[in-house]
């Protein structure tokens, strides 16, 4: 393959495009003609052998500071989880979850809170596929697990722990014990190798929760959520061979008007990831009466007008509400938060052999957020509207057809956020800029 050479300065942009699609076509050269590459077999989900991974697995570092605050965020997370099917329709899996964070941010009182959590955990799980009507199968799964959680708080400065991270009204705690998890969503196959589905799970942790006063302390988590996922691989049925009949002369004389994509990247097709989300979840812990809820919206998708080019749109909307205990004051702490944005994208695509492609996406994202921390008589409340821009470049593997797996940096970049208070007082701008590597599972249709 020969060397494509990209051009800067003024028309950065358009050279950038030209770079992506000589690449492609470059790639496209390189590839064997359609005839001459054995298509892969259908194989339905379920089939002896196969691999299935869906977008819940999670893998990347992210690190956010912000320009008009002492607040930072940063974590890493290495949350991979798989099933392979021993036997047709039954599949046994594995997942682990590690996972560290190290967050500061103001109280109730303006005390700058530093919070630390780490995460070990492990589990296998068993799975068997229910096969319904057409592409549609229930996967009921069960998991069991170990872990161990670690929470710290530390002052940076004022004078208490008021952020209300903490369940137990304990700055620190340790917990280590076994978990369990069952989940019951339905799949829908939308094209061969990719899935979309969803539905309720239940979990629950019974490991010994130390560090606070009272007995109890294990959480129970009830949710819902859309998610997307594929599989590779596997056994494909046996079926007779039987020679097909001509198609009539129109329809050789005649191309279809709108011809199904190919491959990853021609015109016409869309594509869905991990990125899209709808999920509701509640977490109650025994022995204490706090809790937490969050739910969220984000129907992302992808169109590829032309070769290589796409458009996209995330319209979002978030909403979030704990409770915890301070452990200085042993006050009650109330986080509410709420948030919506819209992302409109240019996408860029560009093949390199017909196993690897790499998928750029700049964004351009309008929004706002409202946040609202109350403590006894003390209140932490503003709202935001914001500006930003935000880039991902993934490089992508497809293991089958329709399905990939990546993982790339990400960029991004508020160009304002402007906060306001309640009083109505202007309280200036509070830009955040986050980089990061992460996952990213989904398909193209």
């Amino acid at each position: 393959m020969r060397r494509v050479a990209c051009a800067r300065g003024r028309a950065a942009s358009v050279a950038l495009l030209g770079c992506f699609l000589a690449a492609s076509a470059d790639a496209r050269a390189d590839e064997p003609p359609a005839s001459s590459v054995r298509s892969e077999a259908d194989a339905p989900v379920g089939a002896p052998g196969q691999w299935l991974i869906n977008g819940s697995s999670s893998i990347g570092v992210s690190s956010s500071s912000y320009d008009g605050s002492s607040a930072t965020d940063f974590s890493v997370a290495f949350a991979p989880g798989v099933d392979y099917f021993v036997a047709r329709n039954f599949a046994l899996g594995v997942t682990l979850d590690l996972e560290y964070s190290n967050d500061k941010g103001y109280g109730a009182d303006g005390s700058l809170i530093a919070t630390t959590t780490t995460t070990l955990s492990g589990g296998v799980r068993a799975a068997y596929n229910i096969p319904l009507v057409g592409g549609l199968s229930l996967y009921p799964r069960v998991t069991l697990g170990v872990e161990g959680l670690r929470h710290q708080e530390r002052l940076s400065s004022g004078g208490t722990l008021s952020t209300g991270a903490s369940p137990f009204g304990a700055a620190n705690t340790n917990q280590v014990g076994p978990w369990m998890e069952i989940y019951l969503p339905l799949y829908l196959q939308v094209a061969p190798h990719f899935f979309l589905g969803g539905g309720p799970w239940i979990s629950r942790d019974f490991g010994t929760v130390q560090g606070i006063s009272q007995s109890g302390g294990q959480d129970t988590d009830i949710g819902a959520a859309l998610l997307v996922g594929g599989t590779w691989g596997g056994e494909a049925p046996d079926s007779p061979t039987v020679a097909a009949a001509p198609p009539p002369d129109d329809v050789l004389a005649k191309p279809p008007d709108n011809p199904a994509p190919a491959r990853f990247g021609d015109a016409h097709g869309w594509v869905i990831d991990s990125e899209i989300s709808a999920q509701a979840v509640s977490t109650t812990y025994t022995g204490v009466s706090s809790s937490a809820f969050s739910t969220n919206f984000e129907p992302s998708f992808d169109y590829f007008f032309a070769d290589n080019v796409s458009i996209g749109a995330a319209p979002a909307l978030s909403y979030s509400k704990t409770t915890g205990i301070d452990s200085t004051t042993g006050n009650v702490v109330t986080n509410v938060y709420t948030g919506y944005a819209v992302e409109g994208r240019l996408g860029l695509a560009a093949r390199f052999g017909r196993l690897v492609s790499l998928y750029a996406r700049f964004g351009l994202v309008l929004g706002g957020k409202s946040y609202n921390e109350t403590e006894g008589g003390s209140q932490n409340a503003e709202t935001s509207s914001l500006v930003a821009v935000h880039a991902f470049v993934p490089l992508l593997v497809h293991p089958a057809p329709h399905f990939f797996v990546g993982f790339g940096p990400s960029f991004y970049a508020e160009l304002a956020d402007t906060v306001s208070y309640p009083n109505g007082m202007s309280g200036g701008q509070n830009r955040e800029t986050s980089i990061g590597l992460g996952l990213v599972v989904g398909g193209w249709l």
